[in-house]
């Protein structure tokens, strides 16, 4: 629920800036037809409603990573202490401390959230109840015309089959302009339309400029309606419509949202558009259609991301440079190290940037540097989960245990041990064992960098990490090096080592700084990225991606024991009853 809450969270903040410039347009351009308003505010409702939309350099739709990013990255974003990140965009800010723990802030708003939709729907249901009890009296007049004393005011119910209903004490006049403005609303649809409108705003009641929307929209339906209705009438007909609609405006105080009543909302509005009626005109459609036209253009789509609008410093690697080897990946090492431009390092002690390198060999071999280790993280990669992660690792007995906590949440829980690995979904209350090989300590101590990278068929490097002798890549998710350690840093000259000297859990750390290559810029939303890795090991402690100053990934250890002090938890069927092999 709270991945849906999030979404429609999402679109109602891109759809805000839509609903706000149809209501500039609509005033901008007083002499268009009213039927023109009506349909981009549908336009409006699909923006609203569709989780999928286009991307657009002209988009002018609000950016709503700077509002969702303290949902989903929350323990990033209230991060107490900070080492300063300046880089080339702007700044940024890398955790120093533990991320704070607290309330499960997205899931309760999702609650929320979902009592809001269904306390709307419950208030429509009850007022339809009380209003169809008032109609059980009706007397049919003629086709779709029903006539019932218990009415103070006219409307139309109905979806399927729209019934007009009128009070007893309509004069002939008077019922004479209210059925034929209730029969347009019906044969325009709005007996559809108005019902959608009110499902896109209960879904959307939290927003507050969705509500201005709808106001207006039934304004416009309104007045469209209006519009059509008198086009054929004289002055005279007119002023007895207006006087109508003037007799039935203050309603009922038990009216409801659904049934499209008759002068229902902004009678003095529709009051002067009917008596001082002007046809639109040429000059009045063409800026409305123009004017549509760029409001769809610049609201219907979501802007492009920083870093594909703005061009990105390419690494030179001149193609003859990039060796298409075997699989043993042989010179890969030393392609990388030729790269390195002279004069990159930041240290006063690394002008080559062979430190650069060095650093990078070590952080994909973090696991040949330590046997026994317990570790805890956070972490939020473009999820839209904060997700809590245990490690406890023993390299030479070959067994692990790992938990996984999503919004606070056990999520799975993995094993291995006796050359096995067992899989744990509490969700779905499964486990799932599987049998593989085991590496001993011999066979995975080192592997090279050389032996890890290959080349794919489109001549891009690729990386081929080997599991660990405990069956569960703990760097995968420590170091993450498909994602982290070798996508971000593969570029060697788009980063660097700024201190060599930070101080994180009580490590001395290497600090890493750097921008992203184009393709990591628009698969993760970010333009700059710092890390924290300590010295020792190569363990990447602390990340964090950001674009345009704003986080949007981040892994951050909160605890750290090389040494190892808890016990191992194993695997005991026993501790699982209920759950079910997955795979019978």
């Amino acid at each position: 629920m709270s991945d849906l809450w999030l979404k429609v969270l999402q679109m109602s903040l891109s759809a805000s800036g839509m609903v706000l410039a149809v209501a500039v347009v609509r005033r901008v351009v007083d002499r268009a037809p009213k039927w023109m308003w009506v349909l981009l505010w549908g336009l409006v409702g699909v923006r609203l409603m569709c989780p999928i939309s286009l991307k657009s350099v002209w988009s002018m739709a609000p950016r709503t990573d700077l509002v969702l990013e303290p949902l989903i990255l929350s323990a990033a974003s209230q991060a107490a202490d900070g080492a300063t990140v300046t880089g080339q965009g702007g700044a940024s800010t890398i955790a120093n401390a533990t991320p704070l723990s607290g309330w499960n802030w997205t899931a309760l708003l999702a609650v929320i959230w979902l009592l809001g939709v269904v306390g709307m729907c419950v208030y429509v249901c009850l007022s339809q109840g009380r209003l169809r009890r008032k109609i059980k009296t009706a007397i049919p007049l003629e086709k779709n015309l029903y006539e019932s004393e218990n009415l103070d005011y006219p409307f139309v119910l109905g979806v399927m089959r729209p019934r007009i209903y009128l009070p007893t004490h309509l004069s002939r006049q008077e019922r004479t302009s209210v059925v034929a403005h209730e029969r347009a609303h019906i044969r325009r649809g709005d007996h559809w339309w108005k019902p959608l409108g009110f499902l896109v705003l209960a879904v959307h009641w939290f927003n507050p400029v969705v509500w201005l929307g709808y106001v207006l929209f039934c304004r416009d339906l309104e007045l469209a309606c209006d519009e059509s209705v008198i086009r054929s009438m004289n002055r005279e007909e007119r002023a007895d419509y207006s006087q109508a609609l003037l007799t039935y405006s203050a309603g009922s105080k038990e009216r409801v949202v659904t049934p499209l009543a008759f002068g229902e909302v902004g009678v003095q509005r529709r009051i002067r558009e009917i008596l001082f009626h002007q046809r639109p005109t040429v000059w009045g459609i063409g800026a409305a259609v123009c004017l549509g036209v760029v409001v769809s253009v610049c609201f219907l789509t979501d802007p492009v991301d920083a870093a594909q609008k703005a061009p990105v410093v390419e690494v030179v690697t001149p193609e003859e440079d990039v060796p298409q080897q075997s699989d043993e990946g042989e010179n890969w090492l030393d392609w990388y190290t030729q790269t390195v431009p002279e004069n990159t390092g930041s240290l006063e002690e690394d002008k080559t940037g062979d430190a650069k390198v060095d650093l990078f060999n070590q952080m994909l071999n973090t696991m040949e540097f330590y046997n026994r280790l317990d570790l805890t993280m956070e972490t939020s990669m473009l999820s839209q989960a904060t997700t809590t992660v245990e490690y406890h690792i023993d390299l030479d007995a070959g067994t692990s245990y790992q938990a996984t906590w999503e919004n606070g949440e056990l999520y799975t829980e993995m094993y291995s041990q006796n050359h096995s690995k067992i899989t744990i979904n509490r969700k779905q209350r499964v486990y799932e064992v599987e049998h593989s090989g085991y590496y001993s300590r011999e066979d995975a101590y080192y592997i090279s960098l050389a032996q890890r990278i290959a080349v794919e068929e489109d001549g891009m490097p690729c990386y081929r990490y080997r599991r660990d002798a405990t069956n569960c890549s703990l760097s995968a998710y420590c170091v993450d090096p498909q994602e982290l350690a070798y996508s971000y840093l593969a570029d060697m000259e788009r980063w660097d080592i700024v201190d060599d000297g930070v101080e994180y859990l009580g490590r001395t750390c290497v600090k890493i700084q750097g921008t992203t290559s184009d393709y990591i810029a628009e698969k993760h939303s970010a333009d700059h990225f710092t890390m924290l890795v300590d010295k020792e090991t190569g363990i990447l402690l602390d990340f964090q991606a950001t674009l345009d100053g704003r986080v949007t990934r981040y892994m951050s250890v909160t605890e750290l024991e090389l040494e190892g002090s808890s016990p191992i938890k194993t695997f005991d069927l026993e501790d699982y009853s209920g759950f079910s092999p997955r795979y019978q």
